[in-house]
């Protein structure tokens, strides 16, 4: 069930929303919520629930045997530490396969058909987490409810951000479901109205143009100016897709009383590829460096370069076994590698003037821009004729119109100047950050040019931009990491 769908805006979220402020205890609302997230998510076909019941059952027994055995009987542990982590691998490793050899999952599709289980990804290294947590022994002991809940919550369950079971579990037990707080309603809905307007208003309004350049493209020849036109256009639409489901999740979940991480840094305003990382999908990224990284680095002992490499290679396979991700996946280990080289040789910082910053910032978005039209781009043919067009002038006749233009400063100052939604929120947001502190960029928790504030003005501006979106949903396509 897509956020942006009739019966979820509709029927779903009024009917839990109703239901989770007439129960009047934490168990009861843990168990609807439970149960509304499997309906939610079995909404998308009865097969993929069948997985996903599946898979909770088998990772919280590999959880709780771990949980159980001695620290002494080391060799056991790590047995089923290697188990768990394997099953979960082969799981996801076998669906993508089996949409490999469908000769319908090479690459980038723009479709609305779903070739894995739906959400398969991103609960597989969910677990994968919960189960190294519990070798860890950072979890000491696992609440079935608990578990459940940390799994199959709704908001977070498709596309992230990924949490940790100890979080959730923190929230549950400090009570964060006893109550139904209008002041949650309030601030969660706006989050959601912020999510929404991006993606309804935005994201999907830049596609159409993206899209009609891109298809065009593979085949024939475009203009120039398109070709980057549409380059630059798609590495924004990403951002506020992605950023867009991140929001709504975050706001969703708070209606419910749960505090989700946040999962975006302003990654436009990256000034490396490092700084890229540390900003985009960061729960995502948090968890390549502590379950892939680092094991590297501490247990394999392999050289930074080394680790760097696998790591980057990993994320590329992660979102899909097509040549484009791996290409995309190779050309970022590339450039974190020579980003890692070359401040290993030269010593050199981020620090700087305003001039250093800017060009460093823009620098970092044209490379961002390329290496996106990599990953749009559904095969390798494709991907050359989309650089070969790139690289020499052709004078053809736009398709464009000056509209797409407008449409595409507006995007560019909401991904910019507009603030995100830790600024934006964050009188009334307790988001986590997952990331270590010393890893944070500058400025994260500085305060916004704008404030969300409970008011009249603020209900008022929110409750419009619902109506505009809500008016605007027929045309509505689903958010583009869903397939992954």
């Amino acid at each position: 069930m897509n956020f942006t769908a009739w019966q979820f805006l509709w029927a779903f979220l009024p009917l839990s929303i109703i239901a989770f402020a007439l129960l009047k205890n934490t168990t009861s609302r843990q168990l609807f919520l439970i149960a509304a997230s499997l309906f939610f998510y079995a909404y998308s076909g009865a097969s993929n629930a069948v997985v996903l019941v599946t898979s909770i059952i088998v990772n919280y027994y590999v959880g709780s045997t771990l949980c159980a055995l001695s620290t002494p009987n080391r060799k056991r542990r790590l047995f089923t530490l290697w188990l768990g982590v394997i099953g979960n691998l082969s799981c996801l490793l076998t669906f993508k396969v089996l949409a490999l050899s469908s000769g319908e999952g090479e690459g980038f599709r723009t479709e609305q058909d779903i070739l894995i289980p739906l959400a398969l990804s991103f609960i597989t290294f969910q677990q994968i987490g919960f189960i190294y947590s519990c070798y860890k022994r950072t979890i000491k002991h696992v609440r079935p409810l608990s578990y459940l809940f940390f799994i199959a919550f709704f908001p977070q369950l498709i596309m992230g951000p990924i949490v940790r079971y100890e979080d959730i579990d923190q929230q549950l037990k400090k009570g964060n479901l006893k109550q139904f707080s209008f002041e949650n309603l309030a601030v969660g809905l706006s989050i959601f109205g912020f999510g929404l307007a991006k993606k309804v208003l935005l994201a999907d309004y830049i596609f159409i143009y993206v899209d009609q350049v891109f298809t065009t493209a593979v085949t024939t020849q475009v203009s120039t100016t398109d070709m980057w036109y549409a380059v630059i256009a798609f590495q924004l639409q990403l951002f506020l897709d992605f950023s867009a489901y991140a929001d709504m999740a975050i706001g969703l979940a708070r209606i419910f009383g749960i505090n989700l991480p946040v999962n975006f840094d302003r990654p436009l305003r990256a000034r490396d590829r490092f700084d890229v990382w540390r900003r985009w999908h960061i729960s995502f990224v948090v968890f390549m460096r502590s379950h892939v990284f680092r094991p590297l680095i501490s247990k394999a002992k392999l050289p930074i370069g080394v680790a760097l490499a696998i790591t980057g290679l990993l994320s590329g396979v992660w979102h899909g076994l097509g040549w484009t991700f791996i290409l995309w996946g190779a050309l970022q280990t590339l450039l974190m590698l020579g980003t890692h080289y070359r401040k290993k040789i030269f010593n050199s910082s981020d620090r700087g003037g305003r001039a250093r910053a800017f060009f460093s910032i823009a620098a970092t978005f044209l490379v961002t821009c390329l290496m996106a039209a990599v990953f749009r781009t559904p095969t390798i043919d494709g991907v050359v004729a989309v650089y070969g067009q790139l690289m020499t002038w052709n004078p053809l006749p736009s398709v464009l119109s000056l509209r797409s233009y407008v449409v595409l400063i507006v995007c560019a100052f909401v991904a910019w100047v507009w603030p995100d939604t830790h600024q934006l929120f964050h009188r009334y947001w307790n988001d986590t950050d997952l990331r270590p502190i010393n890893s944070r960029p500058r400025g994260f928790a500085e305060p916004s040019w704008i404030e969300f504030r409970l008011s009249l003005a603020w209900a008022c501006i929110a409750g419009l931009t619902l109506v505009i979106c809500c008016l605007l949903l027929s045309q509505s396509g689903r958010f583009i990491y869903v397939q992954f």
